[in-house]
Formats: structure tokens, C-alpha cells, sequence
């Protein structure tokens, strides 16, 4: 019973929530979703400012070096020293 009890008063809850109209976000994210809406060309990712910047150009060294490490090591599998 305690079981029905909370599914009514759930959707009771979700039916004022969705009659009201309005969002309940708060204006500090409605300001910083507007900043990833603008429309200046540049990836979603690296719109968040000069970190993000940073962590892409991390991540993609990182990524680079790790590949021509594996390179390496599949060159020296596949060649017999001598």
C-alpha cells in the first residue's frame, strides 16, 4: 500500500512540474548553456574556454606518442635482432 501511495503522490508531482511552463534551472546554468549554444564554429569541447584547449592538445600528444610507441614495439616483434 506504502508502495501506491508513493506512485500517486509521484505523479502528482511530475503533472505540477510539467503544467508550470517554466524550467526550474537555475539562471547561472541557463547563462553557461547558452555559452556551449553559440554559434562561432569551433567543437562543443573546446568551447569551455583556454583548459579545454589544453586538455585536447594533452590528450591528443599523449594520444600521438602512445600510437608510435606501438609502432615501435610492433617493428620490434616483426624484425630478429641479429
Amino acid at each position: 500500500m506504502n508502495c501506491l501511495r508513493k506512485t500517486v503522490v509521484l505523479a502528482q508531482a511530475s503533472r505540477r512540474l510539467a503544467s508550470t511552463g517554466t524550467s526550474p534551472v537555475s539562471p547561472a546554468l541557463k547563462a553557461k548553456q547558452e555559452m556551449f549554444q553559440v554559434p562561432d564554429g569551433r567543437p562543443v569541447h573546446l568551447k569551455g574556454g583556454p583548459m579545454d584547449t589544453m586538455l585536447y592538445y594533452t590528450t591528443m600528444g599523449l594520444s600521438g606518442a602512445a600510437l608510435m610507441f606501438c609502432f615501435k614495439v610492433y617493428y620490434d616483434l616483426s624484425v630478429p635482432r641479429k
